[in-house]
């Protein structure tokens, strides 16, 4: 209990600097989660999942733009049969306050790591409530902190 508070207090310290940052945490109360890697499910430690979730959240915040592709259930299936990807699906909604596009809610995220959609400079992030929303964000932050966040981790 207390190792959690003091995360939680080095978490909030970290984003003072940052309104938009606080407010994200203000906003999600929650951070129950399954995270997959691939479809499979890492069994990680709270911290390694609050990690992922932090920059995940920092990575969609930071979103530049968004892509003009109409997502279907075909387009994600095929990332999820070809390529690596990682899913993140919460609990509950979660909402996030963008730099660009203000706030938006998800209640899971998918981010590929192999493919056209995941080039270090300029990757997508796929998210929504039920389906994976159109216009998936397109981000130029993140990327290679994620890759290093799951290299790091033992699963």
């Amino acid at each position: 209990m207390t190792r959690s508070l003091l995360l939680l207090l080095a978490l909030k310290i970290l984003l003072i600097p940052g309104c938009e940052r606080r407010h994200n945490a203000e906003l999600n109360t929650s951070n129950q989660a399954n995270v997959y890697l691939k479809g499979t499910l890492l069994h990680l430690s709270y911290e390694e999942i609050n990690s992922i979730i932090k920059q995940t959240d920092n990575t969609l915040a930071e979103g530049e733009d968004r892509h003009t592709i109409k997502v279907t259930s075909e387009l994600i299936n095929k990332i999820k049969e070809n390529e690596q990807f990682l899913e993140i699906s919460f609990q509950n909604n979660r909402f996030v306050m963008t730099d660009k596009y203000g706030k938006i809610e998800f209640r899971k995220v998918m981010i590929p790591l192999s493919g056209q959609y995941a080039q270090p400079g300029s990757f997508t992030v796929f998210y929504g409530t039920s389906g994976y929303t159109d216009s998936p964000m397109i981000c130029s932050n993140g990327y290679k902190e994620l890759q290093e966040l799951l290299i790091g981790m033992e699963y």
